[in-house]
């Protein structure tokens, strides 16, 4: 028998030791992923997981509404949704993918001591036998890590430390499982492994070669930051009863996993602490939330009131650095100025009383264009009355007509009914005839046979009679004379008895005949008041349509009056407005040469003061912010029906969106945007708002934008996408209104990888072949996974610039 595959699966909270605890795993003979993740900061040394199963596992907890920092339960109804199907069937191919036909490899990420049952499915559909490693560390020390990190406070950090143990351990029960101590790990990292891998059931293949030198360099005492004090078992209880409780019972399942007592110990801190959640859990959310926004708050106005700051510290260098010589020029352009300004008004005045006659001109003819408006329009409206008359008794007649034409169809109607009932009575009267006919035939032939028969008895009667009479005479027949006349009397009643049905047959006959006669005369009576319905019908259908054409006509030209009505109101109303506007200009000029001497003297005031202000750094009065546009529905719909704005994608990158129950598509309209936050892997808001500086200076939405012009213009939504080179491709006409990376989307996933202008996908996918499934293609795999995991793809300088660029923040009115 073929032994199975086993997958190494190290389960324990975020900066639990996790990442130690694999890199040591595969150092003795498990096989890493291949695309890890980088070293950063946080992680120096490499965190050793899958950057693709990573992102797939935050995807996978944006479904049910969660992202890693959320301690609520998971839901158990989600697992048999359809997303859990195709959520099987992605980590399915991303671990054949990451593994290939690895023996022994290594899996893990925080985030799978949440979703368990989800990947003992997976694994069990690959024949995959699941080893685990439950790595635990002081709650205070994961909670001091958190909150250097992350900036968690404790109690979040705690409610994390509980939720992720408590599944973890829930989900790996029943399974082969080992439990390690992060402390010992770092102390005596070859007992610690030795003894889980005991338990475990896991070989360990390389432990004792010549890797342990390499396995000491990796497990320095420097990987712990933090350490938990001699006084943390107190402090511990103090903050948190239920994590003291459940550290301890998991320390104990060291020894024993599968210890009954041990397990029922964990059920209850679960069951305690699933309560308080249904019963504070939302409330809490919902601090948090108020928190968390007050501390972005927070963060906007320091940032605001620095810009702020620096501005007026560069206007005071700027004020400072403004030298006499430079004072004098100003002066010598103020003098300029003015007379400049003073040739200006002397100008003016002159052509002022020009100006004034011609408005009065004009004044006097828009008097004459509004009252012959004002004639046309009454002219119009007695038009209109007529018309409107007209129309209203073609209606009445059209309403007639149709009255009358639904009458004659419903008479018609009834007639055909009629006629069809009696063409049915007709046809049964008609075959009822032919049976008489044929039991007249029979009963002619009956007739036929009596007769000959009568004739035959009177032959006989005759003879009888003639042997009586002869018997008679002979008196030794006198004892058959009673015989032969009971045979005489039998025979004459046969006779009358043939003769009395056949006069009843002739009589059923005659009347038959007489009942087909009167319904073939109703038949045709029938029809001739069809025909008669039918011609009436016709000639009030013609009517009809003759007084719709009237009726059509009339509506025309009705309609047409209107419109000039119309035309004719809104030339009243523009004549009017010319002539009230002619009538101010007029005032003014008026007012203007009664006030010239005043107006003179101020304007020499205000320019020199206004210039001054301007040269030496007056502050201008602060104007008020813009209001918010408004998002309307329809932008709303717009956005969240586009294949590109995928809203699991955006709740998964960005978890306080889902934490504070923003609608995905109706935050980007308000919010994310202007955040600089992407709705989409193939589309980069930052980098198509620096693309497209008219997008950005028109405070528009960009995603809004590029579906209704940038895209059909084949602008490009992300760095590595050439509209222009892919509708050349595809053979796409720039004015035939699609647009092509929804056109590239479209075909997605199942269509072959392509060799893009600034993309390589076959490069990329025969690095990373999960890409080739990818639902946002390889291209939309890399941009969300490959280059955050550090994938070697080689791209060109000028794909390099671009995502530079792209990198670069673009300022965005708020």
């Amino acid at each position: 028998m073929r032994k199975r595959r086993q997958a190494i699966i190290v389960l324990g909270m975020h900066r639990s030791g996790t990442s130690a605890l694999t890199r040591v795993a595969s150092l003795l003979g498990g096989v890493a992923p291949r695309h890890t993740l980088a070293a950063n900061p946080a992680n120096e040394k490499g965190y050793w997981e899958s950057g693709v199963l990573v992102g797939i596992n935050d995807e996978i907890l944006a479904s049910a509404g969660l992202s890693w920092s959320d301690w609520k339960p998971f839901p158990d109804a989600w697992y048999a949704s359809p997303v859990a199907t195709e959520a099987r069937s992605r980590l399915a191919e991303a671990v054949t993918a990451e593994f290939g036909s690895a023996r022994s490899f290594v899996l893990k990420d925080p985030r799978m001591c949440r979703l368990m049952p989800l990947w003992l499915d997976v694994l069990a559909e690959l024949e995959i036998e699941p080893r685990i490693l439950l790595s635990v560390r002081h709650p205070l020390e994961v909670v001091e890590s958190l909150g250097k990190r992350d900036g968690l406070s404790t109690q979040h950090a705690l409610s994390l430390w509980l939720r992720y143990n408590l599944d973890a351990e829930r989900g790996s029960r029943g399974q082969p499982r080992g439990v390690v101590r992060y402390d010992r790990l770092i102390e005596d990292w070859r007992d610690e492994v030795a003894q889980a891998g005991a338990v475990a059931g896991i070989p360990w293949p390389r432990l004792g070669s010549g890797v342990d030198r390499e396995v000491d360099e990796f497990l320095v005492d420097d990987l712990r930051h933090h350490k938990a004090g001699a006084k943390a078992a107190r402090k511990l209880a103090s903050l948190s009863p239920w994590a003291a409780d459940l550290y301890g019972a998991l320390l104990d399942l060291q020894a024993d996993p599968a210890r009954r007592d041990l397990c029922e110990r964990v059920d209850a801190v679960r069951l305690a602490f699933d309560e308080a959640d249904r019963l504070f859990g939302r409330e809490l959310g919902r601090v948090r939330a108020d928190l968390e926004a007050e501390k972005t708050a927070k963060s906007e106005a320091e940032r605001t009131l620095s810009a702020e700051l620096e501005s007026l510290r560069a206007a005071l260098r700027d004020v400072e650095a403004t030298s006499a010589e430079q004072r004098r020029e100003a002066e010598a352009r103020i003098a300029e100025a003015q007379a400049e300004r003073e040739r200006q008004v002397e100008a003016r005045l002159v052509n002022s009383a020009a100006a004034l006659a011609d408005a009065e001109e004009r004044a006097g003819r828009a008097a004459e264009a509004l009252a012959e408006a004002e004639e046309r329009a009454a002219r119009s409206a007695a038009a209109l009355s007529e018309l409107q008359a007209r129309a209203e008794r073609s209606a009445t007649a059209l309403a007639v007509a149709e009255d009358q034409h639904r009458a004659a169809t419903a008479r018609e109607a009834a007639v055909r009914f009629r006629l069809a009932e009696v063409e049915r009575d007709l046809a049964v009267a008609r075959a009822e005839n032919g049976r008489v006919s044929e039991v007249n035939a029979a009963l002619t032939r009956s007739l036929a046979d009596i007769g000959a028969a009568m004739g035959q008895n009177q032959a006989a009667l005759a003879s009888l009679e003639q042997r009586l009479g002869q018997m008679q005479a002979e008196a030794r027949a006198a004892e058959a004379l009673p015989t032969l006349k009971a045979e005489r009397d039998e025979a004459r009643e046969k006779a009358a008895a043939a003769e009395l049905a056949i006069t009843r047959l002739h009589r059923d006959l005659a009347q038959r005949s007489s009942s087909i006669a009167v319904l073939e005369a109703e038949v045709a009576a029938l029809r001739a008041e069809v025909a008669a319905a039918l011609d009436r019908s016709a000639r009030l259908e013609q009517e009809s349509r003759a007084t719709a054409r009237v009726v059509d006509t009339d509506r025309t030209a009705l309609g047409e009056l209107h419109e000039e009505v119309a035309t004719l109101g809104q030339q009243a109303l523009q004549i009017s407005a010319a002539a009230q506007k002619r009538a101010a200009e007029q005032a003014a000029l008026r007012e203007q040469l009664r006030n010239a001497g005043k107006t003179y003297g101020s304007i020499f005031g205000l320019l020199g003061g206004k210039l001054r202000a301007d040269l030496f750094g007056k502050r201008a009065p602060r104007a008020e912010p813009p209001a918010k546009p408004r998002v309307s529905e329809t932008s709303v719909a717009l956005v969240g029906a586009s294949p590109l704005f995928d809203a699991a994608y955006y709740l998964t990158r960005n978890p306080d969106v889902a934490k504070a129950g923003w609608d995905p598509a109706r935050h980007y309209l308000v919010h994310g945007w202007r955040e600089g936050r992407d709705p989409h892997p193939l589309f980069a808001t930052r980098w198509y708002l620096a693309a497209n500086p008219d997008v950005a200076s028109s405070d528009r939405n960009p995603l809004i934008h590029f579906l209704r012009v940038g895209g059909r213009e084949f602008r490009d939504p992300n760095p590595l996408f050439s509209s222009g080179d892919y509708a050349a491709r595809k053979g796409m006409a720039r004015d035939g209104g699609e647009i092509p990376v929804l056109h590239y989307l479209a075909a997605r996933p199942g269509a072959e990888p392509e060799i893009l202008a600034l993309f390589d996908e076959p490069a990329y996918v025969a690095l990373c072949p999960a890409a080739a499934h990818d639902r946002h293609g390889a291209l939309g795999h890399y941009l969300r996974v490959g280059r955050a995991s550090g994938v070697a793809v080689t791209l060109s300088p000028e794909a390099e610039d671009r995502l530079r660029a792209a990198a670069g923040p673009v300022p965005i009115s708020d």
